[in-house]
């Protein structure tokens, strides 16, 4: 869930009494927010809205992941900070620790921003050698103020090993709990979970990987007009509704199983809000948590019946 997109197209809590009961494996969501956006004025936090966020979806049994993304242009960039920009440096890193102080108790865990390895996302020639200081800052930051947090890595492509391997050639073990590789739609994350595996496996096998922002499949592309072609017909329109949702639903088992056999610890699904509000898919979630939470890893005959 974005808090920097409108209201109407942030997806709520799936609300359902399984999942308040969270139990040993809950459900879990992703809340991105742009520092800008909570510090429009330089030292003036605004964490009402995002606290009213995450104490709604772990009201909902959701376990929240807090993923404050990118620079602020109060400090003079939307970049992340660069380690001679001291002081964009030290008001970014005062704003990690005030939400790690905010959050203790209720949030575990921080990613530490988002698409760290597009171009803009860091100070210009930076690269992971570059986002593992950050890294390591905002740790120092995060677990001052909650020694219990953990501390995701920024989502990478599993296209670019060459990034990961700059960030764990910076002696990160002890700062980094999780990799997070960026799912796409239509691409099986499997080869790029065991890349990264064997990555982890020359620097430190205990952090875990993660496929987060996963993408699914569509029966259709958009047109350019913005209408499908069976958009003027209803009973069409209806055929090919039911359609797309078997094909997405197909490709979240698919996917869920391919990312867990292959090593990943967790996979988050891109999921637009429905006209419920809840996410889109949302009511096939719950089944398949069935399916696969009892070993974290896949149940053949679990997905025979979900099929």
């Amino acid at each position: 869930m974005d808090l920097d997109r409108p209201a109407s197209e942030r997806p709520g809590p799936l609300l359902s009494r399984e999942v308040q009961t969270r139990g040993a494996q809950p459900m879990v969501a992703r809340l991105l927010f742009s520092w800008g956006k909570l510090e429009a004025q330089r030292g003036v936090l605004t964490l009402d809205e995002l606290d009213t966020e995450v104490d709604r979806f772990r009201e909902a049994g959701f376990e929240v992941i807090l993923v404050p993304r990118g620079g602020n242009e109060v400090y003079g960039s939307s970049r992340l900070p660069s380690s001679t920009d001291t002081a964009a440096l030290e008001a970014w890193r005062a704003f990690l620790r005030a939400l790690a102080e905010r959050f203790r108790g209720r949030v575990r865990f921080y990613q530490i921003s988002h698409r760290v390895d597009d171009p803009g996302a860091l100070p210009e020639g930076a690269g992971g050698r570059e986002y593992a200081f950050l890294l390591k800052s905002a740790a120092v930051e995060v677990r001052g103020a909650d020694p219990e947090a953990f501390i995701v890595m920024g989502s990478i492509s599993g296209e670019k090993p060459e990034f990961l391997e700059a960030v764990l050639g910076e002696e990160v073990s002890a700062y980094l709990d999780i990799v997070a590789l960026r799912g796409e739609a239509g691409v099986d994350p499997s080869e790029a979970v065991d890349r990264v595996s064997s990555q982890l496996l020359q620097h430190d096998p205990s952090v875990s990987v993660w496929i987060v922002a996963q993408g699914l499949p569509r029966t259709e592309p958009p047109q350019e007009n913005g209408m499908s072609e069976s958009a003027a017909d209803p009973s069409a329109e209806a055929t090919s509704l039911a359609a797309d949702r078997s094909l997405r639903g197909g490709a979240m088992i698919e996917l869920t199983a391919s990312a867990l056999s292959s090593g990943a610890r967790l996979i988050l699904f891109d999921s637009p809000p429905h006209s419920s509000g809840s996410p889109e898919m949302g009511d096939l979630l719950i089944p398949l948590r069935r399916v696969f939470v009892p070993s974290l890893g896949p149940s053949p005959e679990g997905v025979g019946r979900l099929r």
